[in-house]
């Protein structure tokens, strides 16, 4: 080959791996964070579908998007936003994604394009473990609007409680109308409804004690059982709780001995309400 052909050559590949190389470069990307409850009653984002492994830590590139998965854990509420203030979020500040508030959704999948470059955490507003962080580096560039694809899911309807040792007398109730809500602090809330808790159970398992109750909306649950006339509190633990009735095992080698116990409940849905405090006493036989 000539000493100009080889040169023409050399230009034309040179040519065709620049534009190659800038196809790659401007070509968005897409990354997946699941929702996962590993077991029960804890949640986490995870980049892997069934896996937790700590905190969900991304690096992208300006026009990516990035896509929550809620169907991987359906039934209970979920979004991906920033967290509340006073936590930052984002670095530096990005007037878009820190005043960014999704509805909470049971199911279905939440999306959002990062324009500008920096760092963005997020977190679900209703289960605090689901947390991340997303580095975006690149120039700036002009994003669509994010919208959310929920998955439609029924209204939560009460089943009927069996028959327990302690039962907490109540009206016939049902299921509030709101298990979706605007997050707190924002101009559009509607909901200033507080969750109600009903039809409290304490009964005696191998262990422990089953505590029962039905709720009529998604909330926060915190409970605890200690002996009569005691302080000293023998078991608690807190739950994401959905609406309808629950069971929840309370174990501690201290509860299998005969006496009167106390079960106590505190609880709040998403939007900050906070329903009445119940509190009940029963007395428990020998451990079955």
């Amino acid at each position: 080959m000539s000493r100009k052909g080889l040169r023409a050559a050399v230009a034309v590949a040179a040519t065709g791996a620049a534009v190659a190389a800038a196809g790659v470069a401007g070509a968005a990307d897409s990354v997946t964070i699941y929702a996962v409850e590993p077991s029960p009653n804890v949640f986490c984002f995870s980049k892997t579908p069934g896996e937790c492994a700590g905190d969900v830590e991304l690096t992208i590139q300006t026009g990516d998007t990035v896509t929550w998965d809620f169907d991987t854990n359906p039934g209970w509420p979920h979004n991906a936003a920033p967290p509340y203030a006073p936590a930052p979020g984002s670095s530096p500040p990005n007037p878009a994604w820190d005043s960014y508030a999704p509805n909470f959704q049971n199911g279905g999948k939440q999306t959002y394009t990062f324009g500008d470059p920096g760092v963005y955490y997020f977190v679900c507003r209703a289960h605090p473990t689901m947390k991340g962080t997303i580095t975006v580096e690149g120039e700036p560039v002009e994003t669509p609007t994010p919208t959310p694809t929920p998955t439609p899911t029924p209204t939560p309807t009460p089943t009927a409680t069996p028959t327990a040792t302690v039962v907490i007398p109540a009206p016939t109730a049902t299921g509030d109308d709101h298990t979706e809500t605007p997050a707190p602090g924002k101009a559009s809330i509607k909901d200033t409804v507080a969750p109600r808790l009903q039809r409290a159970t304490l009964k005696r398992r191998s262990g422990g004690v089953r505590v029962g109750f039905w709720l009529s909306e998604p909330a926060t649950v915190k409970l605890s059982v200690r002996r009569k006339g005691s302080r000293t509190v023998l078991a608690r633990t807190t739950v994401q709780s959905p609406a309808g009735t629950r069971a929840v095992i309370l174990r501690d080698k201290r509860l299998a001995k005969r006496g009167t116990y106390t079960v106590s409940f505190s609880y709040v849905d998403a939007m900050g309400n906070r329903g009445k405090a119940v509190t009940k006493t029963a007395k428990l036989g020998r451990a079955r």
